[in-house]
């Protein structure tokens, strides 16, 4: 009988390491600091127009969608609608107007000269965070332009990084 007690005692034993070793990997998931200790090593803005001119543009559509002022080069039947290939004039970019530059200056737009015929087009606007931990690892976050003014180069930040892809949260960004 001694022998069969010793048989089951040796088998709970394992049972409690992987338990023990658990617990100790649950408490270190719910109480270790959330995050990637990290510093702003240096921030920049940038904003972009993109600058279009009108240009004529081979088109072919139903001959009831042809806008105004188009030219028509050609008309066809095609299975009981006519189909007219034309060209029309039509907005594309042509070239862009960028401004650029780092927290020691507001970010502002650019003011382009504009040529005869050209416009303002689209406007994209971005400002981004650079950030370093101490073993070396770098990220990179876009915040909102009122969080960017929130922060400063050189400061310190906790940065949520994901334990195994090594992708950060950077909505999870916080002094």
């Amino acid at each position: 009988m001694g022998a069969r007690l010793e048989m089951r005692d040796r088998g709970v034993w394992p049972l409690r390491g992987l338990a023990v070793a658990g617990l100790a990997l649950l408490a270190w998931v719910l109480l270790h600091p959330r995050g990637v200790a990290v510093q702003v090593e240096r921030m920049d803005w940038r904003r972009v127009i993109e600058i279009e001119r009108e240009v004529p543009e081979m088109q072919s559509e139903p001959c009831t969608a042809m806008p105004t002022g188009a030219q028509l080069l050609e008309r066809k039947l095609h299975e009981g609608v006519e189909h007219c290939r034309f060209t029309a004039p039509v907005w594309r970019m042509r070239r862009m107007a960028i401004a650029e530059g780092g927290p020691e200056q507001a970010p502002h737009w650019p003011e382009p000269a504009l040529e005869a015929g050209e416009r303002m087009g689209l406007r994209l606007a971005g400002q981004t965070l650079h950030l370093a931990a101490d073993d070396g690892r770098r990220w990179e976050c876009r915040p909102s332009l009122a969080q960017w003014q929130r922060w400063r180069p050189g400061m310190p930040a906790r940065l949520p990084v994901h334990r195994f892809t090594g992708v950060a949260d950077c909505a999870g960004l916080v002094p």
